[in-house]
């Protein structure tokens, strides 16, 4: 079961108790992408209200080369077309990042963020390190993806050390893209 978290704003929120249920029903059924929470928080105290966990996921290598990285943006965004992997049948994903022959960028490639990072990843561990709602935390996803290889490895490390100083309950975990470990590994 593969479910996505989209946070959006409260505004857009309408009926709540018929949007828990219709939240519920399609997370058992593993189907639904819930775009109703402002707040970690919120989407938390419902799970918990059902007795699900949640494992987040931090950072990863599954990413496009920097030529076409868009930075975010707040406000409404496409409605997902049923079907496709990441809603769209246009994809910035090419050949030639997921064979390697081109370096897929991520924000954690900048030193300058850093800073900004490690305040994020102690806020989070200091608000839910000790929540059992959260299950475990999946510091990095495909960690070699996108022809990154070892590329993340040290801010990833960062991340885990971050976690453990911050003495989270929950166990911390990275999976590996294909052969990354090999290549992670030299």
């Amino acid at each position: 079961m593969h479910n996505i978290i989209v946070l959006i704003n409260h505004d857009t929120v309408l009926d709540k108790p018929e949007t828990e249920n219709n939240i519920f029903s399609n997370i058992v059924r593993g189907v639904y992408i819930p775009r109703v929470f402002a707040h970690l928080d919120e989407f938390l105290e419902l799970l918990g209200g059902y007795g699900i966990t949640l494992m987040p996921v931090l950072f990863g290598d599954c990413c496009v080369p920097k030529d076409k990285y868009k930075e975010p943006c707040l406000g409404p965004q496409p409605e997902p077309v049923p079907g496709y992997f990441g809603g769209s049948p246009v994809t910035p994903f090419d050949d030639s990042t997921q064979s390697g022959e081109t370096i897929g960028y991520s924000i954690t490639d900048e030193p300058e963020n850093r800073p900004i990072i490690e305040e994020y990843m102690k806020e989070l561990a200091s608000r839910y390190g000790q929540d059992p709602r959260i299950l475990i935390w999946n510091v990095w996803n495909e960690a070699g993806n996108s022809g990154r290889l070892n590329k993340s490895l040290p801010i990833m490390e960062a991340i885990f050390s971050w976690l453990r100083e911050m003495d989270v309950m929950q166990p911390l975990t990275a999976d590996v893209w294909g052969q990354g470990l090999a290549l992670m590994n030299g």
